[in-house]
């Protein structure tokens, strides 16, 4: 069963772990987690398939005496679909990623996926092609890979595959960050609407690969797989979230509205003056800088997209938000500095229950219309939630908040937007030697763009100790205390649910910022 609103994904329901074990557990494998590897191959469109071969021989192979790897999590992006279907290339790929397992019979578990694209080479960079590559035992980094598993039996027409991943809490939180990414949609490449698959090779000689190189024996589509990708165990480490975004507005008390839509918020004179549209400030705002941004960009498309920040009347982030500025400069400098400086801050509003929503409609009318905003309901990834759908829209009517409401009268709202584009400056095609231990985000522009505007194809090139994948969807989040977990987390909500579908936002853990 795929991911459904109405309770958290079943691979962590199934047996939940607070953090304090998931830590412990980490401990326990401390001897597997040395031996455990994680690299991409970055590289542009039109890359051989020879030279990624020949930058994965240039890794670093398990030392001898170690326990050596069973397992392998390729993720791949869109443009090289058609690869996973080369049982040729495929198998030399795993002779390069497992060399030690070559003519033992020894069964290697391969999960692939295809996913839209992978980190940029460096900050601020376009999204790259080629493949994220993660390594381990497999019943520890890809737990239930093998669960409900039939290669005759094919997925459900509604199934949207996804990829989930359990990062470290957020700085100052005791709450693990599941990630889950949707694959890409392949029908052009490989004529599946989706390509997530398990696999089972065997390194002994059978089937009609040469001798000693893996041989295809089992495969079957899969709607959802974990990767338990984060390795570090230290206090120290922790996940971070940023989004390509600024507030346009101060925060307003909302005071009326329904499911996912909000009618009224309280007036910039307090409670004592009558409510106002929920839209007014937010098209004042948008209709200035729209004005402004046209004057200093005549020639460039330039972003009118907004989003709405929902956070909790509790919320200690209400006071940075209040003496943020907001009003408008005319420079395209100044608006990424304020942008930069929200990516910053954008954990801790997410630790303390903000959620993000992007702007639906909204706006004008007259009468009882007159000013709604319909922000996106979606905050996890699902194929069917029309049943709690109908719970929440319930619900609503009488004030109830749940894990996944909208809309809570008594919470504030506020709005943002994209800073305008940079002018195009060429970064290089060196890949950065600080990209985090793992990234999953949104592209930094229109994935589907990319073979427009690469004009010259890119060498594959190796970025050591880096696994992750862009989706041009989303990336949905979940912060949920376990069990015995209430003193820990204070205040804060027990569980925060949100889709960060801004253009260039990441979530990611490592030594490296990614902002």
């Amino acid at each position: 069963m795929f991911l459904s609103t109405a309770r958290a994904p079943a691979r962590w329901s199934a047996r939940r772990l607070s953090y304090r074990a998931f830590q412990q557990r980490w401990a326990s494998n401390s001897k597997i987690n040395k031996s455990r590897d994680r690299f991409s191959v970055l590289a542009g469109r039109g890359v051989s398939k020879q030279s990624v071969l020949d930058c994965v021989a240039s890794t670093d192979k398990t030392p001898s005496g170690s326990p050596t790897p069973d397992a392998s999590a390729i993720l791949v992006s869109r443009d090289l679909a058609r690869w996973l279907d080369d049982t040729d290339f495929m198998s030399a790929l795993l002779q390069q990623l497992h060399p030690e397992a070559i003519g033992s019979g020894q069964d290697l578990s391969v999960l692939t996926a295809v996913v839209d694209g992978l980190c940029p080479r460096s900050r601020g960079g376009s999204a790259s092609s080629g493949l994220s590559i993660l390594q381990g035992d497999a019943t520890t980094i890809l737990p239930g890979l093998w669960s409900g598993g039939d290669s005759n039996a094919p997925l459900r027409l509604d199934a949207r595959p996804a990829l989930s991943v359990r990062l470290s809490p957020l700085l100052g939180d005791f709450r693990p960050v599941d990630v889950t990414l949707p694959v890409a949609n392949t029908v052009f490449q490989n004529g599946r609407p989706f390509t997530l698959l398990a696999s089972r090779w065997r390194a002994g000689g059978a089937g009609t690969s040469p001798i000693g190189s893996p041989a295809l024996v089992d495969a079957f589509e899969k709607e959802e797989q974990i990767i338990v990708a984060s390795t570090e165990g230290s206090i120290q480490s922790h996940a971070d979230v940023s989004v390509s975004l600024f507030p346009l507005t101060v925060p307003r008390r909302i005071t009326a509205g329904l499911g996912n839509i909000v009618r009224q918020v309280e007036a910039a004179g307090g409670p004592e003056e009558q409510p106002q549209p929920a839209s007014l400030e937010l098209e004042a705002a948008m209709h200035d800088i729209i004005a402004t941004r046209s004057r200093l960009l005549p020639e460039v498309p330039v972003p009118n997209r907004a989003w709405a920040l929902v956070v909790p009347p509790n919320s200690p982030s209400l006071e940075y938000f209040v003496k943020f500025p907001v009003f408008l400069d005319s420079t395209i400098e100044s608006e990424h500095q304020r942008a930069d400086a929200f990516a910053r801050h954008f954990s801790k509003v997410l630790a303390d229950g903000g959620r993000l929503h992007r702007v639906l409609s909204g706006g004008g009318g007259w009468g009882l219309k007159r000013g709604l905003l319909a922000i996106d309901p979606e905050t996890t990834y699902c194929s069917v939630s029309e049943s709690r759908d109908l719970e929440n829209f319930i619900a609503s009517f009488g004030g109830e908040v749940t894990a996944d409401s909208v809309i809570a009268l008594g919470s504030y709202i506020l709005f943002l937007v994209e800073p305008m584009p940079l002018p195009s400056i060429c970064s290089g095609n060196e890949v950065s030697q600080n990209l985090p231990s793992l990234v999953f985000g949104t592209a930094p522009a229109q994935i589907a763009s990319d073979e427009e505007t690469e004009h010259a194809p890119l060498p594959a090139q190796l970025a050591a100790g880096h696994f992750g994948a862009l989706s041009s969807i989303g990336a949905f989040l979940r912060l949920e205390s376990g069990a015995g977990s209430e003193a820990a987390r204070g205040s804060r909500p027990h569980t925060t649910l949100t889709k960060v579908d801004v253009p260039d936002s990441y979530v990611w853990q490592g030594a490296s910022r990614w902002i």
